[in-house]
């Protein structure tokens, strides 16, 4: 199988984040970074996704690989509905597919119609979510993907990314041994 390879990965801003950090992952896993906070984890994420660039060291085996990032803020276009945040970047789903996808979260009827910015916190994450799961791309790649949200919704968002990963490689951020379980995932300490 082939591996994604961080080989000697150094980031600094105002003081070192990452220093010689090494790394490897099978292509079509599901990983999860933990670590203290300033650690790196989201440093590592926005560098692989190609928003950051590495002070020095090596990535191999990203080229050409589709990304799909889930930031820790949820960047949705708050006016527009959560049918209209996922046709953003899901324009040839028909509508009736992204409503049910949108129910499998727990977001339903007039709650997938009304402006985003009129939801809760963990709503608003739900969308996030769905709409980096359902992009197509080769890695997904999530930086706390279930902050804000309860247990049963974290349970059910995990439970989704499972179904619907179809093979690709997620790498993740979490502080939560019982997230990463929930997903599956191989722990890696950073």
């Amino acid at each position: 199988m082939e591996k994604i390879i961080i080989d000697s990965l150094s980031k600094s801003f105002d003081h070192p984040v990452l220093t010689d950090f090494c790394m490897e992952v099978e292509k079509g896993g599901v990983f999860a970074l933990m670590g203290p906070s300033g650690c790196g984890k989201t440093t590592l994420l926005r560098i692989l996704a190609g928003l950051e660039r590495a002070d020095s060291g090596l990535i191999r085996g990203t080229d050409d690989l589709r990304v799909s990032f889930m930031f820790q803020e949820d960047r949705l276009l708050p006016w527009q509905s959560a049918v209209e945040n996922l046709r953003f970047v899901l324009p040839s789903m028909p509508e009736a597919a992204l409503t049910q996808k949108l129910s499998q979260v727990g977001i339903s009827g007039q709650d997938a119609r009304r402006p985003v910015s009129e939801y809760s916190g963990g709503m608003k994450r739900r969308v996030a979510f769905l709409r980096t799961v359902l992009f197509p791309s080769d890695l997904l790649l999530m930086d706390e993907p279930f902050t804000g949200l309860d247990e049963v919704n974290t349970g059910t968002a995990a439970a989704f990314l499972t179904e619907n990963r179809n093979g690709r490689t997620v790498i993740l951020t979490t502080h939560s041994e019982q997230e990463a379980e929930l997903c599956r995932a191989e722990v890696i300490r950073m």
